[in-house]
């Protein structure tokens, strides 16, 4: 199983955790409304080092596409780029409720604090999405 990179910064905070394909290695997460783009890369560093690991050693890279601030999953999804052009690693997007959903029977709803009082909602039944992820009032 690839070593995998896994990072995200679409919502209020920024991660990157190194998996082996069964367990979390090592990993960083921070509360961030900004600064995501500064605090990115050293956490990539800090997670890699902690696994003591080098991109080199990458097979797989997950990265965050949303729900969540557009800004934010750009620059994840960019990074992820150029690693995976960098290091030769398959790059891969992850979406927050498709991963929350995964292998779950039944009905899953999934919502997550937005700003402005609102929540993104989407609904999946045996992990399949049946209504997609919208933004929504917190009390409606």
């Amino acid at each position: 199983m690839p070593l995998i990179l896994a990072f995200d910064t679409a919502a209020g905070r920024c991660a990157a955790a190194v998996f082996d394909g069964v367990r979390r290695l090592a990993g960083r997460e921070e509360a961030m409304a900004r600064g995501h783009d500064a605090r990115l890369f050293p956490m990539i560093d800090e997670a890699l080092a902690e696994a003591g690991l080098g991109y080199r050693d990458l097979g797989l890279i997950a990265v965050g596409t949303g729900p969540g601030n557009f800004t934010g999953a750009r620059l994840a999804v960019s990074a992820a780029r150029g690693l995976a052009l960098a290091t030769g690693a398959e790059a891969v997007g992850v979406d927050r409720f498709a991963a929350l959903a995964e292998g779950r029977k039944g009905s899953v709803c999934a919502a997550l604090i937005a700003p402005g009082g609102m929540l993104h909602v989407a609904r999946f039944e045996d992990g399949a999405e049946v209504f997609a992820a919208t933004l929504r009032p917190e009390e409606g």
